[in-house]
């Protein structure tokens, strides 16, 4: 899949970021992702920089599924600034995915 590609899901567009962020959250709905979390799982193995950056992408994409209502998260603050914990899909969200 070209990098950027849009996906097509219903209605909605998804880019190929939201969709690993969506399939993760479909795989495991007892909200037990977290913006680190979820970084760790779809960049395994990043460290130092790499890291951070993976981390600063999944920040941005999941701030932007929320913006969508797609998906929800409990915000909070720490050392590398906002994050997100417990991600759910909410029930737009979940009509998405059917």
């Amino acid at each position: 899949m070209a990098r950027n590609e849009v996906i097509k899901v219903g209605s909605a567009e998804f880019d190929e970021k939201e969709e690993a962020v969506l399939a993760a959250l479909y795989e495991v709905s007892d909200g037990s992702y977290s913006t680190y979390s979820l970084a760790t799982r779809l960049n395994p193995g990043a460290e130092d920089e790499e890291a951070e950056k993976a981390f600063e992408d999944v920040r941005a994409t999941t701030e932007g599924l929320i913006a969508k209502g797609i998906i929800r998260g409990e915000r909070l603050t720490g050392a590398n600034g906002v994050y997100f914990e417990r991600f759910k899909l909410t029930p737009k969200g979940e009509r998405k995915g059917n």
